[in-house]
């Protein structure tokens, strides 16, 4: 009795509390989004009428990890925002979502269903007993005739024949309903799991001199969101410019929906440091190098240790020509105006967009382009056998593009994932289009010509490796080989490239080159020989 007293006086005191405060929740949409790297902030709209005086809007369900110093509120009508202010109202977990509601009502009418369904395999179970404990016919004393026994035994059998066949899509029924059932109920944990326990408001303090109306719109930082780049490229064959997609991967767990929202995508990161590096000064010590001592497991140092629209005439010739009222249709990229900053790119998409609160990635594109490409084959055949087509694309980098994942098409097929590092990309961005079975390369090794001998002091080696490059296609190809020569590290290693049949080379990485044009149906060969000469009682890592 004494719990319920204190009970009732906190709910009586909690309700004067808001009532002294003349508080007022306030119904807001989200209207603009505006989407980093990592974070986003958002922008709720909401209107009321307001009475003379004090009163407090209330901004209700919001995400509960707000920073309450990004928040930022602007308002139309007569009165005056005396105070904006976050709060964390931890019995907002108690409402049942609408979808819950729902799948509890289809649980109830299951359960209804699984507990008819026993009851009418009971029924079946007592009258499969009832049959089998009267089996017995006739009496002690009389006998039963053939016709009788005969009638009697077809019962029996047809009866409990029936009986058994329906018990056992019973419980088949049986089965089938518990597992709708778990179903239902994962269901319900996958949303109870997600719903927030708690939810953030803002709480906006306005003076009126009289009742108005007040439209308010606050805006703050969200962090459970951002956004990354991604691509797909797709060329329509050798012949054709590549079309290159820019697409963000938009992902947010805010705890609310956006429903056609004004979306923005900006490169910034505003949980980045803004402030510039202090470089201080670098001392250098003098200190004793104190040797490793030798233990009988390893070796320890005795010193301690220390610190990112196209013309009708392209689509007819891209497509191999298409009617010309046949209108394609557009995508997001069409409605993305590109806003360039001092520090940043913002991409504004001018159609209303939706993002659901479930972490999942959604596409949006921003930029679609064609860019102008040269295709070649490309091989390393001691790495793999395979020929490689490879697109070479220009103008690239007049795009403002970022570092992401790419998706490759070719001829209306996909090809495979690639990655565009624009941090190390030249003015010539290549891309790999995958493998073509139609062009063939082998190497082979010269055992002839490969020998180890002992000259003097020294030991030389000698390999040759021959090249076979056939065209299996119905048009020139363009393709280059590649292989390696040893780098010395060492004087007493001397390396001698015999014969590279008018490879290119580059003395830094020991890369040979062999540029080739090739008809249909002719194959090419070529040799590359070099020779290793070391002192005999050393040892190198072949």
């Amino acid at each position: 009795m004494k719990k319920l007293f204190c009970l009732i006086f906190i709910l009586q005191f909690t309700t004067l509390t808001f009532a002294e405060k003349n508080e007022k929740p306030v119904k807001s949409e989200i209207t603009d989004v505006t989407v980093y790297l990592s974070g986003a902030t958002v922008s709720r709209t909401g209107s009321t009428q307001i009475g003379a005086g004090l009163t407090y809007l209330v901004f209700e369900d919001l995400a509960p990890g707000i920073n309450p110093s990004t928040i930022q509120c602007k308002a139309i009508g007569n009165f005056t925002i005396m105070s904006v202010n976050f709060r964390t109202n931890y019995l907002s977990g108690e409402k049942i979502p609408k979808e819950v509601k729902i799948l509890r009502d289809s649980i109830e009418l299951l359960s209804n269903r699984i507990i008819a369904e026993n009851d009418n395999i009971q029924v079946l179970r007592a009258e499969e007993d009832m049959i089998i404990s009267n089996k017995k016919i006739g009496g002690n004393d009389n006998g039963v005739s053939i016709e009788a026994l005969m009638k009697n035994a077809d019962f029996f059998r047809t009866r409990l024949a029936d009986i058994r066949k329906k018990v056992a899509e019973g419980n088949f029924k049986l089965k089938k309903l518990a597992e709708s059932l778990d179903r239902i109920n994962d269901q319900i944990n996958q949303i109870q799991s997600k719903q927030k326990q708690n939810s953030g408001e803002i709480v906006i303090g306005v003076s009126a001199p009289a009742a108005t109306t007040a439209k308010v719109t606050v805006s703050f930082l969200a962090y459970n969101a951002g956004w990354y780049p991604n691509y797909d490229i797709r060329a329509i064959d050798v012949k054709s410019d590549v079309e290159l997609v820019f697409k963000a991967k938009v992902y947010q767990s805010t705890c609310n929906e956006w429903n056609n929202v004004n979306l923005k995508l900006s490169t910034c990161n505003p949980q980045q440091s803004g402030s510039k590096p202090i470089m201080n000064p670098w001392f250098l010590y003098l200190y004793e190098n104190t040797p490793y001592r030798a233990k009988s497991k390893g070796y320890v140092n005795t010193r301690s240790e220390s610190a990112k629209e196209a013309k009708m005439e392209e689509m007819d010739a891209s497509t191999g020509g298409a009617a010309y009222d046949e209108v394609p249709a557009t995508t997001i990229a069409d409605y993305t105006v590109v806003n360039e900053g001092q520090t940043s790119m913002e991409y504004e998409i001018s159609i209303p967009y939706s993002i659901y609160s479930d972490n999942k990635p959604y596409d949006v594109e921003i930029q679609k382009n064609k860019l102008p490409a040269t295709y070649t084959y490309f091989a390393i055949p001691k790495l793999d056998p395979d020929a490689f087509l490879l697109a070479r694309i220009s103008g690239w980098d007049k795009f403002n593009l970022m570092s992401g994942e790419a998706n490759i098409f070719f001829e209306g097929t996909y090809v495979g994932k690639s990655y565009i590092d624009v941090a190390t990309a030249d003015d010539t961005l290549d891309i790999s289009l995958g493998r073509d079975k139609n062009i063939i390369v082998k190497r082979t090794k010269l055992t002839d010509y490969t020998s180890k001998k002992i000259i003097g002091s020294n030991r030389k080696i000698t390999y040759g490796f021959e090249y076979e490059v056939r065209n299996k296609k119905k048009a020139d190809i363009d393709i280059i080989i590649e292989d390696q020569s040893p780098i010395t590290t060492s004087k007493e290693i001397e390396i001698e490239k015999d014969e590279i049949s008018g490879a290119e080379f580059d003395e830094s990485t020991g890369k040979l080159s062999w540029k080739l044009t090739i008809k249909p149906g002719e194959t090419k060969k070529f040799v590359y020989k070099y020779s290793i000469k070391y002192p005999k009682d050393k040892f190198i890592n072949l």
